[in-house]
């Protein structure tokens, strides 16, 4: 019987794969704005409010994730390493464009209002 404990943390245990709720958001903020500028109604607030919703949720995943490489570095080489857990990577990469998409065709939009 082995009595040596391991501890692991929640920071420990934080997986990359929540990088895909910013694809989500970003999805969704992109089909609201699209969606507004076809109907007549100017909601301009609900469009700002979640761009900002998807910055922040993308700001806390990014920051939360620096975090776990700085303290926990073993683990996230170890999940870097792993055939399987290695292809949750990716949706860091896609969130990094999703999380801009957004942004960059609501200034393209003001920037460009003729279409």
């Amino acid at each position: 019987m082995d009595t040596s404990k391991t501890t692991t943390t929640r920071l420990g245990n934080f997986p990359i794969s929540f990088f895909a709720m910013v694809m989500g958001l970003s999805g969704l903020t992109i089909a609201i704005e699209k969606a507004l500028s076809l109907s007549s109604a100017d909601v301009p607030y609900l469009v700002n409010g979640l761009l900002f919703l998807t910055a922040g949720v993308f700001t806390l995943l990014l920051v939360t994730y620096l975090a776990k490489l700085i303290r926990h570095t073993d683990v996230v080489l170890e999940e870097f390493r792993h055939p399987v857990k290695l292809n949750f990577f990716r949706p860091y990469r896609s969130a990094c464009c999703c999380c801009r998409s957004p942004f960059w065709t609501s200034t393209k939009a003001s920037v460009n209002p003729s279409g």
